[in-house]
């Protein structure tokens, strides 16, 4: 992660970063402008260590054929050392970070999805048809902004759910208990997945947002937060930067915006069947 300037950190004694840094196939490195704020990919997820100290470690392999339908998200090709990450929440939706699909206030025309992408193999890989980011995203500026940090891509051609089923959204009003399971692709390992369980929720008063007591890293932008329900795990956020010293996970709740997209692309869906 970049260094912070010594007159930021006296403005901003608890520093939130982003976490981008991906590189397209010129390497051009793209940062998103948050005024006072660097702009870096970052966000990581592991395994069951609970309480783990430090970035998240790689997953095992049980442990990442469960989580399947989170990927890593590419500007072009397979084999990229830096990007997000991503989650599909419908055959052909895959829920990230909006940093991750924008540069210089530009949306991207091109993103590949690489579902369950461990060591140069994958589940299923997509390329964008379209993506949205979250409408809010590029009318806020500062700290406010990473409350609508979230974009939507939507796939040329579908997953089906016999090859991958998308995760289930934390439904309205549900309790979000008080640990999240974080999920994603750091870029200090690119090619496996990574995770926690037992992140400590802490929400803060008055904010669209919540952050969870576990590090991550660039990288992990875009990650899944799940959350574990009486009726299974569900999607109950979205990563999408680190803050404070201890770079513990930003992340934006599942929103009606997120719902909203998700029943639209079910309407998609019944009407291919």
């Amino acid at each position: 992660m970049r260094a912070w300037s010594r007159d930021v950190k006296k403005r901003l004694p608890r520093p939130i970063t982003t976490a981008f840094g991906h590189k397209t196939a010129q390497r051009r490195t793209w940062r998103v402008n948050l005024g006072a704020m660097s702009a870096i990919c970052a966000l990581c997820f592991s395994q069951v260590p609970q309480g783990i100290a430090g970035p998240l470690p790689m997953l095992d392999a049980e442990s990442r054929q469960q989580w399947q339908a989170v990927g890593r998200v590419n500007g072009a090709g397979f084999r990229n050392t830096s990007g997000c990450s991503g989650t599909l929440v419908a055959p052909d939706l895959v829920l990230t970070a909006a940093h991750c699909v924008t540069s210089d206030g530009r949306l991207w025309s091109e993103r590949h999805f690489l579902a369950g992408w461990f060591r140069g193999e994958f589940t299923a890989h997509r390329v964008s048809k379209d993506i949205q980011i979250h409408p809010l995203y590029a009318l806020t500026t500062g700290a406010p902004k990473f409350a609508y940090d979230i974009a939507m891509i939507r796939l040329l051609e579908p997953i089906e759910r016999a090859l991958l089923p998308p995760v289930d959204l934390l439904p309205r009003n549900a309790v979000s208990g008080s640990t999240g399971l974080l999920l994603g692709y750091q870029n200090t390992r690119p090619h496996a997945l990574s995770g926690a369980a037992g992140c400590p929720r802490k929400p803060l008063r008055a904010s669209k947002w919540v952050i969870y007591g576990c590090e991550v890293i660039s990288g992990t932008s875009g990650g899944a937060v799940m959350v574990e329900t009486q009726t299974g795990w569900k999607l109950g956020a979205v990563i999408v930067a680190r803050q404070g010293a201890a770079g513990e996970a930003l992340a934006v709740p599942v929103n009606d915006w997120i719902r909203d997209a998700v029943k639209e692309a079910q309407k998609r869906e019944d009407l291919r069947k």
